[in-house]
């Protein structure tokens, strides 16, 4: 990911321009060394699942002040989460082990989709890409202003109470829609927000 400010550097180097996909990348047959530090880094998960949901809801924009649609992702059921653990001792450098979850949690910060995952949040909104941001200061899937692509980050439309992405109250709820989609899920996310275990029952309602 090529921050805007490094953009001239990176087009010197000889990066090219995709206007559809909104990034930029390295020409077939060039040497892919100068750009190590923009290419993407392999990121394991964290978490993981047989299906997920889709959420839909709006928000408004800060800096256009118009009404938005914003996506994001919903983990119920049976799901899995990662946790690493230390070994006992300095020959034993510790594992990764997955554990269940079943509380429905809605997941931010999303980072490291499975190419079909990513192919389908495409073909859902050209608005919801991944992105740089300060807050976090390394890009994950975000949100974007249908109206200005103004960034709109998941710490307002997700992370606080009540938000579009995570609703408590009724008038809340009744403006998300949900989709579920029957194909295995892995992310880095965090995933400790909980929605309450009837959110996607009161949304399909």
């Amino acid at each position: 990911m090529v921050p805007f400010s490094e953009k001239d550097e990176a087009k010197a180097l000889g990066a090219r321009w995709d206007g559809v996909a909104r990034v930029w990348y390295v020409p077939a047959g060039k040497d892919p060394a100068p750009f190590d530090r923009w290419l993407p880094k392999v990121i394991e998960p964290d978490v993981r699942a047989q299906n997920y949901y889709i959420s839909r809801s709006s928000a408004p924009c800060w800096k256009c002040e118009g009404i938005t649609r914003v996506y994001g992702f919903i983990l119920s059921g049976s799901y899995e989460v990662s946790e690493w653990i230390e070994g006992e001792d300095d020959d034993d450098e510790g594992t990764i082990v997955w554990d269940e979850w079943t509380d429905t949690t809605v997941l931010s910060y999303v980072r490291g989709l499975p190419d079909a995952v990513l192919q389908r949040v495409k073909q859902i909104s050209p608005h919801w890409y991944m992105d740089n941001s300060r807050t976090v200061s390394e890009p994950y899937l975000m949100n974007h202003c249908e109206h200005c692509k103004a960034k709109l980050g998941d710490f307002e439309t997700i992370q606080e109470a009540d938000s579009p992405l995570h609703p408590i109250y009724p008038e809340s709820i009744s403006r998300m829609s949900i989709m579920e989609v029957d194909e295995p899920f892995s992310a880095s996310a965090s995933y400790g927000i909980s929605t309450g275990p009837d959110l996607i029952a009161v949304v399909k309602k």
